[in-house]
């Protein structure tokens, strides 16, 4: 099992189309070479070499490449990030409780797609092949002031053009609320009770599942699972079903002939109507649209 670290980088470069899937965790894809289709409910967005794709938590994705695409990620432990907005801000909040809530309120917009310019883009490879080569080497320990100063380095050039919201925070005004971020490790919750809520809704979501059932089954109330549940996905149990659903929706559109109609049975919404809307809020298109989509690609 590949060792645990807050900070890694990898190269790679896909062919086929993957996804739908959700991470939790923070992303900053730099597409190197060709180009691919991304979607969501950002809508689609094309990529080509030279865009820059940051991609928060939560975020439902699909990636679809057309030929290949070769590009370079780096991954970012939640708590890692929150603890970089925390020594930035210090002097505007008081503890990393007021900076996860102050970096939900900085960066809104979960899904971004940027392209920085040449030279910004030819001082960064260099820096990003490094961070790649210590990422893989294994070393996290030893060369940890390296790829820290690899990865400020990186983020100092990005950081002109990352969308923020400009926020006047004072100690007074933050509010010290618990969000997912403290509960995270490993880009996966930890709390045993919440990773059974999940294995059970991926495992039978086509279930007319209740929040009594569901909270039964794990050992907690229904308030308990409420708020533990959000505090480690970022989304209700509810909303994480739906989640489970649109992805199953979307495996069967791409490989089997069953009708939109048998698949929206399939996957346990009763209404074709809610289905659809539910499909095109996450993946930004209806299913049928989703089926020629993807049947273009091919």
């Amino acid at each position: 099992m590949e060792l645990y670290t807050p900070l890694r980088a990898r190269t790679q470069t896909r062919q086929r189309a993957f996804g739908p899937v959700v991470y939790n965790c923070v992303n900053v894809v730099f597409v190197r070479d060709g180009s691919a289709v991304l979607f969501g409910d950002f809508g689609r967005k094309l990529v080509t070499s030279g865009s820059t794709v940051l991609l928060g938590p939560n975020v439902l994705i699909e990636v679809a490449p057309k030929d290949s695409v070769t590009y370079s990620v780096v991954t970012l432990d939640i708590d890692y990030f929150v603890d970089q907005v925390f020594w930035r801000y210090s002097a505007r909040v008081s503890d990393r409780l007021d900076a996860a809530e102050l970096a939900t309120k900085l960066y809104p917009q979960l899904f971004q797609v940027i392209r920085i310019n040449h030279e910004s883009l030819k001082q960064v490879l260099p820096e990003l092949d490094e961070l790649v080569d210590l990422s893989i080497s294994g070393k996290f320990t030893e060369r940890f002031n390296r790829m820290q100063s690899l990865w400020f380095g990186i983020a100092d050039l990005l950081a002109p053009y990352v969308a923020t919201t400009q926020v006047e925070a004072h100690n007074s005004d933050m509010r010290h609320v618990r969000i997912a971020s403290t509960a995270i490790r490993r880009f996966a919750p930890l709390r045993a009770d919440v990773q059974a809520a999940a294995y059970l809704l991926r495992s039978a979501p086509a279930k007319a599942w209740t929040l009594q059932d569901l909270a039964e089954s794990v050992h907690l109330s229904r308030s308990q699972l409420q708020v533990v549940f959000f505090a480690s996905m970022g989304k209700t149990p509810f909303e994480y079903l739906k989640m489970v659903r649109v992805e199953l929706m979307a495996k069967y559109l791409r490989e089997s002939q069953l009708s939109v109609e048998a698949i929206v049975r399939l996957v346990g919404w009763r209404s074709r109507s809610h289905a659809a809307s539910s499909f095109r809020q996450l993946m930004g298109m209806s299913p049928s649209e989703y089926r020629r989509f993807r049947a273009h690609l091919l």
